[in-house]
This record gives C-alpha cells, sequence and structure tokens, in this order.
C-alpha cells in the first residue's frame, strides 16, 4: 500500500518529502471502532469526523427512532 502511495505521490503531485502525515483506514478497523471491539487504543479522526468516536460509544435502545434524546 506505501509503495503504491509513494509511487502516485511522484508521479501525480507532491514528494513524499512532502507529507507529514499519512492515515490509512479501512472498513475492518471503523467497524472494530463502531462494535466497540479490538485494542483500546487512540483513534485520531479527520476533520468533521469526530462523531464516529461518539456513535461508537452510544447505546443503541431504538436505532430507528427519531426522537432519541441526545446525551
Amino acid at each position: 500500500m506505501f509503495n503504491s502511495v509513494k509511487r502516485a505521490m511522484t508521479e501525480k503531485g507532491p514528494t513524499p518529502a512532502d507529507c507529514d502525515l499519512i492515515i490509512y483506514d479501512t472498513t475492518m478497523a471503523t467497524n472494530a471502532l463502531i462494535e466497540t471491539k479490538g485494542a483500546k487504543t487512540p483513534t485520531p479522526t479527520a476533520e468533521g469526523m469526530g462523531d464516529a468516536v461518539e456513535i461508537a460509544y452510544e447505546s443503541r435502545f431504538e436505532l430507528f427512532s427519531g426522537s432519541h434524546p441526545r446525551g
């Protein structure tokens, strides 16, 4: 994966030296977060996606209810 990113950056965009951080996420990692499974580790999120962490710790008594109280 990293070789592909490096190649794409070198051919199409900024050089790898221009990049400070690369975050790689998968459906499996997202599901582990939502289902609260896996190791207890910090979860950095992209700007505007911080609610994913709150959703992971929500109680889902009535999942499709539009009147669920905010906590």
